[in-house]
């Protein structure tokens, strides 16, 4: 049975938000040393990055474009750093990272340097140049790539790296390995987390890692709630906390007080509908008769009412709660848009509400 649906780019995205210099230290060291530490990088607003539409490729958008300050005698004082990282085989992408290069250029009107983090399974596809021209003029764009199929035989000594991208890279190849294979899947994740754990690393580090792992190496719910024991009990060993047991303690504490406040909804709105179903066919069959079968039947929809609602509003003050904590006081329109939320977007939101960046990260329409 295969897994559906494996999500890479949301996971790298967050993880080169998170650990930037260490993603230029671990894929692209000599760009690393290159830039002045002392003034911190910029990650560029996607609204603000530039938009080209092309034929061939349709609408395109800059994922992530990083100003950084270069050191003194280099070959300009600024740069803007413009990453992708393609996990599957794109026909026409290096005309794409040309027109990427071009369009930013425009925009920012400085050096503009393409890297690129090449994550497909094929071994052939190295794109590495996009040219055009003719009769008395040329035009050529080159990148360098980094495969990360060619991590895959220096597996071991990923795993005893002590930079994050080198855990990252393990799963994120061990998620193409096994996508296919959900038991095996469960097997090399417990095995990375396990890994990670006996890193040593501060808390707020090991977590970033692990919250990247876990988005990556998604299982279907009979691993799921293997792997959760597993973790359980590795947690206890390595008395290291994993974060999200603190949300789902939380979650599971809401939804119990979401369901006490429906069940008490629910019987006042089924004593209310029930009163008045029941008068209404007392009239008809007989006031007793009726009022009985009104009450238990508004009884037991209001019930279900009730209990809806109160779990929705435990989830909303549970999103609510850990956005709070994460960015500070939420600003009226967003409270406003949680307490509005359905259920498939609560859920979507819960999911990123310790990934995001931003609140605007979490909240993103997809």
């Amino acid at each position: 049975m295969s897994i559906q649906n494996d999500d890479y780019d949301a996971p790298w995205k967050q993880a080169v938000a998170g650990s930037f210099q260490e993603f230029l230290a671990f894929f692209y060291p000599l760009v690393e040393a290159a830039i002045d530490w002392s003034r911190p990088p910029v990650f560029v607003d996607p609204e603000l990055c530039p938009v080209a539409r092309d034929a061939k490729l349709g609408l395109l958008r800059l994922d992530q474009l990083v100003k950084v300050h270069l050191m003194p005698g280099g070959p300009a004082e600024v740069a803007y750093l413009h990453i992708e990282v393609q996990a599957f085989r794109q026909r026409y992408f290096a005309k794409r990272m040309f027109t990427y290069n071009i369009r930013a250029y425009e925009r920012f009107d400085c050096p503009v340097i393409s890297l690129v983090v090449l994550a497909d399974r094929s071994l052939c596809w190295r794109p590495v140049e996009f040219s055009y021209g003719g009769l008395v003029s040329q035009t050529s764009f080159d990148f360098a790539p980094v495969k990360l199929v060619d991590y895959r035989p220096a597996m071991p000594q990923l795993l005893e790296s002590g930079n994050v991208f080198a855990i990252i890279a393990a799963g994120h190849l061990a998620t193409q390995a096994t996508r296919k294979d959900p038991a095996q899947r469960l097997v090399e994740k417990l095995a990375l987390v396990e890994v990670l754990y006996g890193k040593g690393w501060c808390d707020e580090r090991t977590v970033g890692v692990f919250n990247v792992l876990d988005w990556m190496m998604q299982l279907p719910a009979e691993q799921e709630q293997v792997f959760r024991r597993r973790l359980a009990e590795l947690e206890g060993r390595c008395q290291m906390p994993y974060v999200n047991s603190i949300v789902r303690d939380a979650v599971a504490e809401a939804e119990a007080a979401a369901r006490a406040r429906g069940e008490a909804a629910g019987q006042r709105l089924g004593l209310k509908i029930g009163l008045q179903q029941g008068l209404e066919q007392g009239v008809q069959h007989g006031l007793q008769q009726g009022l009985q079968q009104g009450m238990q039947q508004g009884l037991q929809q209001g019930l279900q009412q009730g209990r809806q609602e109160g779990e929705l509003d435990g989830r909303r003050r549970m999103l609510a709660e850990v956005l709070a904590s994460r960015f500070g006081d939420l600003p009226s329109e967003v409270g406003q848009r949680i307490t509005q939320a359905s259920e498939p977007e609560l859920r979507r939101w819960a999911r990123r509400a310790l990934l995001g960046s931003s609140i605007k990260d979490v909240l993103v329409d997809i």
